[in-house]
């Protein structure tokens, strides 16, 4: 993904505009947004692609089978629901 070319062969296959790609690659048009974006990825403690983010404050890293799914949300219920007196 660091090559341009391969890149904008990719956003050609995908049916997208090159020369709209290759301009705002030549610009840096998304450079900040995607830095700040990584960054606050790396300071929440994402790491790995795919990462799901569950309930504000459940990660969930890699890709995972539809179990660990299932887990993370009756995780998050139990967490919500009110403890009983």
């Amino acid at each position: 993904m660091g090559d341009d070319d391969v890149l904008l062969e990719l956003v050609t296959e995908a049916g997208l505009d090159r020369d709209e790609a290759a301009e705002t690659l030549a610009e840096g048009s998304y450079v900040d947004r995607v830095t700040a974006s990584t960054q606050e990825a790396n300071r929440i403690g994402i790491n790995a692609i795919p990462a799901f983010v569950l309930g504000r404050r459940l990660l969930v890293l890699g890709a995972q089978p539809e179990a660990v799914f299932e887990q993370a949300v009756d995780q998050l219920r139990a967490e919500d629901s009110p403890s009983p007196d």
